[in-house]
This record gives structure tokens, sequence and C-alpha cells, in this order.
């Protein structure tokens, strides 16, 4: 079966998208950030934590996750033309992998 545009470009796009959540890098990158996040707001080593520096930890742990449901939606967005093509969809989320990374 052939792909028309869209469905070429939406499996392109995950593919490579894919191919980035299985970066080691990646992957450290995002449990780091995770880790930062909740040991700031833990007030790990530091005083309470004031509105405003709480505000940024939720918007930093946002972002975050705005950044993975962008990488998410590229896998999503390609699984009907990796059904079409009889591909195997990804066995598992972005963030499903990043908890793995983080925990072991």
């Amino acid at each position: 079966m052939e792909l028309n545009d869209k469905d070429q470009q939406d499996l392109d796009r995950s593919i490579q998208a894919e191919r980035i959540m299985q970066d080691p890098l990646v992957l450290e990158a995002l449990s780091l950030m995770d880790q930062h996040i909740h040991d700031l707001w833990a007030g790990e080593g530091q005083t309470l934590l004031g509105p405003a520096d709480r505000e940024e930890l939720y918007r930093m742990l946002q972002a975050k996750n705005r950044f993975i449901a962008a990488f998410e939606a590229y896998l999503q967005n390609g699984a009907a033309a990796r059904h079409m093509l009889e591909m195997a969809p990804p066995s598992k989320t972005f963030l499903q992998r990043i908890k793995e990374y983080i925990h072991g």
C-alpha cells in the first residue's frame, strides 16, 4: 500500500520521534529535569519556596510535560500509516521510557 504525502510525513515524524525517545541522552536529560524539579519542590537543602518559586517550578514541569506530549502526538499521528504498512507500533510511550530510565 502506498501512503499519501500527509501519511508519509506522519510516518517519518513518528519514526524520528521514536528514535529521539530512545536516545539515552534525551532520557537522561529529562530524568535529571524531573529530579531537579522534585528536589527543589521538596526543599531539599533549602528554605521553603515562596509562591513565585513554586510557580516557576510548576511552569518548568508543564514545559517538560508538553515536550513529552509533543513526541507522543507524533507517534499517534504516525499510527495510521504504521498500521497501513503493517509496521509494529512503538512498544512503550515516552513517559514509560523515562520512568524506566529513572527507576532502572
